[in-house]
């Protein structure tokens, strides 16, 4: 009863907030104005995010102050309010790219300082650690890069939101199943936190979610991925899976533009989901698509992780992938056909 208490309160609080920063006589008001990179023509407020990481932070201070937790939770609330300061004064005044890098990388030695990216062998909370560094040298680079991924796919109304209802909407749907409550809590809360902002960034947007949303977010989905798979709550495919809605399209975007030689900090237009936009589908309608893909993901990992069958395990990811090849060709053709 307690926790369907605080995510009601963490819905109600985003809600409510979001119209103080939307009204422009708060100090808080950050307007986002348009590029020609831009998907959007009219400038609106960007500092969502704001209302979204606030409600995630307090909540979770109000479990750890009722709560005997483990000290990894410290590491994370850190690194959390490291990058959404970082990431506000971003929105605000732009902070030049290599000293967002360095705290990026920053929060991600947190997460790894916590416990939760040492190899399995060497899983210490005390004592002397026999640090695998190749090991870990891969997991801050991977956690850097789910950092900057949700922030490169937060170009859209509703996108970076819906991800965020349905993709820790599923992880915390494998936490309950595997009986860990406080896994079960503390992801709802993220979701519950993206639900509230809804409201407000559903096409058309009121106000965007910003750095200091998007951000954050990303710096979740790799510290409850680490987390799951740490706590044997789900295995390392799982949570690539979940969000692979926004992996696959901005991993083959940097690709496609790194083979081009464009800069991949540079805004740009190239993104699966930007190209639909631009071809005639609008906000609404490539949201509500990119909704349905991920739910049926969704509805996919945990019918398997229930099965827990290798082979159809190997079937899933196989269908995705071919389904996915199909998808980015498909997209590629209408955005050929518009040009014509």
């Amino acid at each position: 009863m307690i926790n369907l208490l605080i995510l009601v309160s963490v819905i109600t609080f985003v809600w409510l907030f979001c119209f103080t920063l939307t009204n422009p006589s708060s100090k808080l008001y950050v307007l986002d104005s348009p590029t020609d990179r831009s998907l959007h023509d009219v400038p609106k407020p960007r500092t969502g995010g704001v209302a979204i990481f606030l409600s995630i932070f307090i909540a979770w201070i109000v479990i750890v102050l009722t709560q005997d937790l483990e000290t990894f939770i410290y590491y994370i609330l850190t690194g959390l309010l490291l990058l959404a300061l970082i990431s506000y004064l971003d929105d605000r005044n732009s902070i030049p790219q290599l000293w967002r890098l360095l705290v990026h990388v920053l929060a991600a030695i947190l997460l790894l300082l916590s416990g939760l990216g040492l190899s399995v062998s060497d899983h210490q909370f005390e004592g002397n650690i026999n640090y695998n560094y190749i090991f870990n040298t891969l997991i801050i680079f991977v956690i850097v890069w789910c950092v900057n991924l949700y922030n490169f796919m937060d170009g859209m109304d509703g996108l970076a939101c819906g991800m965020g209802i349905i993709g820790f909407g599923c992880l915390a749907i494998l936490g309950w199943l595997a009986g860990n409550e406080l896994f079960l809590i503390l992801v709802s809360i993220v979701a519950a936190a993206n639900l509230g902002f809804l409201p407000h960034n559903f096409p058309p947007a009121k106000i965007f979610m910003g750095d200091a949303g998007s951000i954050t977010m990303g710096y979740l989905v790799a510290f409850f991925s680490l987390w799951g798979i740490h706590e044997a709550i789900f295995v390392w495919w799982v949570p690539i899976l979940i969000f692979s809605p926004f992996i696959v399209d901005a991993t083959v975007t940097l690709i496609k533009r790194l083979l081009s030689g464009e800069n991949i900090w540079e805004a740009h237009k190239s993104h699966h989901y930007q190209k639909l936009v631009i071809i005639g589908w609008g906000h609404k309608k490539t949201a509500i698509y990119e909704y349905i893909l991920m739910l049926l993901i969704a509805c996919s990992v945990i019918a398997i992780h229930i099965v827990d069958s290798e082979m159809m395990v190997l079937l899933l990811l196989s269908a995705w992938s071919i389904l996915y090849i199909g998808i980015i060709v498909y997209i590629g053709r209408l955005s050929e056909l518009s040009r014509i």
